[in-house]
């Protein structure tokens, strides 16, 4: 089923309205949030700016077939997104048993990208407008809990790393997200969808999982130290 012999991006019209399409729905996203309150005027200015990076990258800035795993990640999705709807031609294209290690994972993200509402995903940019709108809520949603300063949140995305791999179609970002995710609901104490979110997290990148579980280690250690100094003054008092 896979195959390598496929190139989807062309600098033609009809991708360029593609691509106009996927920017359109982030900014329709982003305004209803707005009617919302959850942000405001200049946040919204500020984000539908950011979602614009994806237009300049891919064979402007750079060679997309230098970063081939961009068509392999597209065609994936591409693939999912035809055959969202035959239930049976879906269960047998998500048969892991079909795919080398690279491959099935590859194929876990590829779900996740064939849900999010963009018209089409012909265009090596569409799923690099995915990136922007998932990493957008989540900074969203990161500001609204004050989970973060604006301007840490500022640094981030600004932080030229961000900019570049939130503007390919690469799976980086939504592996970063994956990883963020995990540590909010973590902390909401939301532990089912956390364990679900984790090891996700952990089978796409291993070492995440180092990383998170000496997150939470901390967090665990820190938190019994916190209590052990609250009861010793609870006693002395």
């Amino acid at each position: 089923m896979f195959r390598e012999d496929y190139i989807i991006y062309n600098r033609s019209l009809e991708n360029f309205f593609i691509d106009l399409s996927s920017f359109l729905i982030i900014l329709t996203i982003l305004f209803i949030i707005f009617l919302k309150g959850k942000i405001n005027k200049k946040m919204l200015i500020f984000f539908g700016l950011y979602s614009l990076t994806p237009f300049i990258f891919n064979d402007i800035l750079i060679d997309s077939s230098n970063l081939w795993d961009q068509y392999t990640n597209t065609f994936f999705t591409l693939e999912a997104r035809n055959i969202f709807l035959d239930v049976n031609q879906y269960i047998s294209y998500t048969d892991f048993g079909h795919y080398n290690e690279k491959q099935r994972k590859i194929l876990l993200l590829s779900n996740y990208y064939a849900i999010l509402p963009f018209i089409s995903y012909s265009s090596i940019n569409t799923i690099a407008f995915a990136n922007k709108l998932i990493l957008i809520l989540t900074s969203i949603y990161l500001l609204n809990k004050n989970y973060i300063k604006k301007s840490d949140l500022f640094f981030i995305l600004l932080f030229p790393a961000t900019i570049i791999y939130s503007s390919l179609s690469l799976k980086a970002i939504l592996i970063c997200v994956l990883l963020i995710w995990s540590l909010i609901l973590f902390f909401e104490k939301k532990y089912f969808l956390f364990l679900i979110v984790f090891f996700i997290s952990f089978y796409l990148r291993v070492p995440f999982f180092g990383f998170v579980a000496i997150f939470i280690l901390y967090f665990i250690v820190l938190s019994g130290v916190e209590k052990i100094k609250y009861s010793f003054l609870l006693l002395n008092f």
